[in-house]
């Protein structure tokens, strides 16, 4: 079924670019859509040409693509590429809607997109799987920036500046002490607005909001609507830092709930029809 969305036009345009192999004409035109408007169009190609037109877009939006699509998008998409094309598209990705892709397959298929991963990646994709499917563990992201309590504020910055590419957001740079507990917050503008030499933990904040990993993702949303928060950090049982839930990942849950919602309702509806047809054919039967 065409999506309403994608003009016939744009569709017909898109259509003549890939069936001629015009790359770069291609790219010029779809840089001017959001990706959600790319899915949208790739959504509507046969399939193999959805596959061709996917392997024109650059790397980070084709990553974007595998995050916001749905898992069969996801596997579709996966299936139909070479082993190195694979692994470079999954460095792009966020490693939370990774995870979160990853849940809704078998452990089999997991395995084979994990072995794709870097060590590191792999391993901090496994400890996201690891947690049940509505706690604040299951929907935070490792992509996040902390610095030691006893750094000077020059040496934070620099760490931040070195790490800030594969943060999710460098607006809140969570402290930890040397047992990775944590301790404190700082702010981006405190940070780049301190003296060089001062240590950090004299002008972090020790007043913040945190949430348990086992603690249901609901609760994370309550907490950043509360306290108007742009992350909140997710701790263990220790009180160590194991990740953040941002606004995206808060937003992702509302829309998720809402859509239940909408399901739910249908439901209810066609019970509530099948059951209003139900006694009128009982009642036209007696009579």
């Amino acid at each position: 079924m065409k999506n309403q969305d994608v003009p016939d036009e744009l569709l017909k345009d898109v259509l003549f670019l890939v069936e001629n192999n015009k790359v770069l004409e291609l790219r010029e035109l779809l840089e001017k859509f959001h990706p959600i408007d790319i899915l949208d169009i790739i959504n509507d190609l046969e399939n193999d040409l959805k596959v061709k037109l996917f392997e024109v877009l650059p790397l980070d939006m084709e990553a974007t693509l595998l995050e916001e699509g749905n898992i069969e998008f996801f596997n579709f998409i996966l299936s139909n590429l070479d082993t190195e094309h694979k692994k470079r598209i999954l460095e792009y990705m966020s490693l939370d809607d990774m995870a979160n892709m990853l849940s809704k397959l078998d452990e089999n298929e997991q395995e084979e997109v994990i072995k794709l991963l870097s060590i590191d990646d792999a391993k901090n994709v496994k400890e996201l799987l690891v947690y049940e499917e509505e706690s604040s563990g299951s929907i935070m992201t490792t992509g996040y920036i902390k610095v030691n309590k006893n750094m000077t504020v020059k040496e934070a910055i620099s760490h931040m500046r070195e790490n800030a590419s594969e943060a999710d957001t460098i607006y809140y740079i969570y402290v930890v002490d040397d047992f990775l507990k944590l301790v404190g917050v700082v702010s981006l503008r405190d940070l780049i607005t301190s003296r060089e030499e001062v240590k950090i933990e004299n002008i972090m904040s020790e007043k913040l909001i945190s949430i348990k990993v086992d603690e249901h993702k609901e609760e994370a949303v309550r907490l950043v609507s509360k306290y108007d928060l742009l992350a909140i950090p997710v701790i263990d049982n220790n009180k160590r830092l194991k990740g953040i839930i941002t606004v995206d990942d808060i937003i992702d849950v509302i829309e998720e709930d809402i859509s239940y919602d909408i399901k739910d309702n249908k439901m209810i509806i066609i019970f509530v029809v099948a059951i209003i047809f139900f006694i009128i054919g009982y009642i036209i039967g007696k009579n």
